[in-house]
């Protein structure tokens, strides 16, 4: 195909906004042009949930099961106020990459497993608020992360879970529910 042509079905596939255009009869290969896939951004994704993972695992479930949320515990007050920051954190991170991997076809099987655990860290915010301690809801939140880190790496994501800072918790303490 000449190098005239090929530019033809470039642009007239362009102009027509199609998924797929293949072209040319004759003398050389296909001209095939993909429009309307939206790029994955698979490291934006990775990255917060790796955030969330080491804010659950870190800040919430480690806490819970060495009992510094028990009511007896000497800690109980500041561990308590961690816990919420990084469940609030959390559900901020999972509904950011909710939103990444709905316009990405091939991640987008995540969409729900995402809400559904940034649901669960809402959840886990306000009773941790309140001073409720809810192993069911905690652990299911533990284990939710688990299985979307899972999901994500056979996804192909190198999601690396990092333990929020002080002032990440702090910026997302101050921001409005």
């Amino acid at each position: 195909m000449s190098m005239s042509r090929s530019v033809t079905w470039v642009v007239l596939c362009a102009g027509l906004l199609t998924t797929a255009c293949t072209g040319g009869s004759g003398g050389g290969g296909d001209v095939t042009v993909s429009l309307g896939t939206p790029a994955c951004e698979n490291g934006l994704i990775a990255h917060r949930l790796g955030l969330a993972g080491g804010a659950v695992h870190e800040l919430v479930w480690k806490p819970y099961s060495a009992g510094a949320l028990a009511q007896a515990a000497a800690t109980r007050s500041e561990a308590l106020g961690v816990a919420r920051e990084a469940s609030k954190l959390a559900a901020a991170q999972l509904t950011r990459a909710a939103e990444l991997v709905r316009n990405c076809p091939a991640a987008s099987v995540m969409e729900e497993p995402l809400r559904t655990a940034a649901s669960r860290a809402s959840a886990a915010d306000e009773q941790l608020a309140q001073g409720t301690v809810n192993a069911e809801l905690l652990g299911g939140l533990d284990s939710a992360m688990a299985g979307i880190e899972s999901q994500a790496s056979s996804l192909g994501m190198a999601v690396v879970e990092r333990t929020p800072t002080r002032s990440e918790l702090a910026a997302v303490a101050a921001a409005p529910s």
